[in-house]
């Protein structure tokens, strides 16, 4: 289950979503952030891991926002995960963090998630194409066609906060290589090339908070002897 949850998880699916006015998704939201909370373990809002995750999170809501200020949840799993609970709340896993190769790649997944916010696609009507599978005790909506247009939004929010735009297509690739989400992923990184025809170079760029946290997750992670795979 974990397998296919992070499968499906990293940079898709709405939880709570589907097609209603967003007073109730918000409603939905806090319901979910407090299952999250419960079902998973999570870090501490004042760990140094969260408090930078949440600094990035309103960086980029500086550039592009959400209509919210951002809530971020980061749990304590080493199967790379990013997901939007609406409402303005996000979740994001150890194991992404220590999976991607630089933070302008970190910043296109929280680009992504936020433009599910900001594009009101929890407030939108399922379509047909819109698939829901239950993990514990939510349920998680995923449309391909919602995918791309967060993807496409990614881009140009990355760009606009001083982050490498094709950091977007750069992670999905990373996942598809190491064989997540199947064909799905490839028509959503096929969508992406072209999309941006300069991408600035992101080398160098990291912050320290970023190495830091960073850091902090390795050691942890080499203390219970686990391991990650990086993106290149």
């Amino acid at each position: 289950m974990i397998q296919f949850f992070a499968m499906l998880g990293l940079f898709g699916g709405l939880f709570g979503g589907g097609g209603q006015d967003c007073s109730v998704s918000d409603a939905q939201a806090q319901r979910a952030i407090e299952l999250v909370e419960r079902q998973w373990p999570v870090r501490a809002s004042a760990d140094p891991v969260t408090g930078y995750l949440n600094g990035l999170g309103l960086t980029l809501n500086r550039f592009d926002a959400i209509g919210y200020q951002p809530r971020i949840l980061v749990l304590r799993n080493l199967d790379p995960m990013a997901f939007a609970l609406g409402g303005g709340r996000f979740v994001v896993s150890d194991g992404l963090i220590a999976m991607v190769r630089d933070e302008s790649q970190l910043a296109a997944v929280l680009a992504h998630e936020f433009a599910h916010q900001r594009l009101g696609h929890f407030c939108r009507r399922e379509s047909r194409a819109s698939e829901r599978i239950r993990v514990g005790s939510i349920v998680q909506h995923f449309d391909l066609r919602l995918e791309v247009e967060a993807d496409l939004e990614a881009v140009r929010t990355l760009g606009s906060a001083g982050f490498d735009p094709d950091a977007m297509r750069q992670i999905l690739q990373c996942l598809a290589e190491q064989g997540v989400g199947g064909s799905i992923l490839w028509e959503r990184i096929d969508v992406l090339y072209g999309a941006n025809n300069s991408p600035a170079s992101a080398a160098g760029r990291d912050s320290r908070d970023f190495r830091e946290a960073r850091a902090q997750i390795a050691q942890e992670i080499g203390d219970i002897g686990g391991d990650i795979r990086q993106c290149q």
